[in-house]
């Protein structure tokens, strides 16, 4: 379900790819992203849905993508995390069949005022804030880099996870604070900072 669609979303996802580049999007949805372009895109989902103009090319579990090892150039998952049941298992598929990156945005609820009914949604069975979704990245082992969407109320959270050497490996304040402080109360204070730090100089 791909609640407000906003333009900036679309906008943000469409710029980090090339017309050239074989995509794969998991969940689909209504695949308000990439039709009606020129984009080399084939759209997975769990089902056919009719009533929701849901028709994937694939039928298929985004924690069992039925496809080969580097498949596509980049994969995308799109308002998707916050509604499967283990996310890692998702991330490590589109890591596994992603030749250069996976794009990601999750919907940023705590940002989101009243009227558009955050944490209602029952097909959302997780909400990420900033250092829970760096976080839940940083499990995978690979660089990436975390950004903010905002569209009129609508907020998101955008992440590019960068595969197989196009982006030199550096542990991630995150993955420091998992691995190096386990034993400190502060430790993942430390990361945050460590996290907000990296994204004002760019890193």
């Amino acid at each position: 379900m791909n609640i407000g669609g906003g333009p900036h979303r679309i906008e943000w996802l469409r710029s980090k790819v090339k017309l050239e580049d074989t995509i794969l999007e998991v969940g689909c949805a209504d695949n308000i992203i990439w039709r009606d372009t020129q984009f080399k895109v084939t759209t997975l989902d769990k089902s056919v849905r009719p009533e929701e103009n849901c028709f994937p090319d694939v039928v298929g579990e985004a924690e069992n993508l039925p496809f080969e090892d580097n498949d596509f150039d980049i994969v995308c998952e799109a308002e998707l995390l916050e509604h499967v049941d283990v996310p890692q298992k998702a991330l490590r598929e589109a890591v596994r069949v992603a030749r250069k990156r996976v794009i990601i945005t999750v919907p940023n609820e705590f940002a989101w005022p009243p009227e558009l009914k955050p944490f209602e949604n029952p097909g959302h069975v997780r909400f990420y804030a900033k250092d829970t979704f760096a976080k839940e990245l940083s499990k995978v082992g690979l660089e990436f880099k975390v950004e903010d969407i905002v569209w009129g109320p609508w907020a998101w959270f955008s992440a590019e996870i960068y595969c197989r050497g196009t982006k030199p490996k550096v542990a991630s304040s995150m993955e420091w604070a998992d691995y190096q402080f386990l034993t400190r109360p502060d430790a993942f204070l430390i990361a945050k900072q460590l996290y907000q730090i990296e994204q004002a100089i760019g890193r």
